[in-house]
């Protein structure tokens, strides 16, 4: 990846905060970072070789997505993420050393507003 790749590295986390906050992001937006960070071999390369943890979080955000209901992804393109999340997550075991005490990594866990009671909003506004 190129110096304009990386400046743009940040998209796929922000695309995931506004889908999250806002429910407006369409399918092909979270397709297209699918096909530009997991399918295209060289970008997802140079993603495993030289930012790991971006490719880490980039497939975390995209499990997330989908088990929120924020993207309906296609069987296939679902499958190659979880794919290279179990990939990158090997990579990263196999190079972290011993650890010696509880070690947490890419785990999903998902909450509503339904699951925390004070995120239950006081107000809402209707749209027209």
């Amino acid at each position: 990846m190129r110096e304009q790749e990386i400046i743009e590295s940040w998209w796929p986390e922000n695309n995931f905060k506004w889908s999250a906050t806002t429910h407006q992001v369409e399918k092909w937006v979270f397709d297209g970072v699918v096909e530009t960070y997991i399918r295209d071999k060289e970008n997802l390369e140079w993603l495993r070789q030289n930012n790991p943890y971006a490719l880490e979080e980039i497939t975390r955000r995209l499990m997330e997505a989908e088990s929120r209901g924020l993207w309906a992804a296609d069987e296939d393109l679902f499958e190659d993420v979880q794919e290279i999340a179990l990939m990158i997550e090997g990579d990263m075991e196999e190079t972290m050393g011993e650890v010696t005490e509880e070690f947490q990594g890419a785990k999903v866990d998902v909450m509503t507003a339904k699951d925390v009671e004070k995120w239950q909003p006081k107000w809402k506004i209707d749209w027209l």
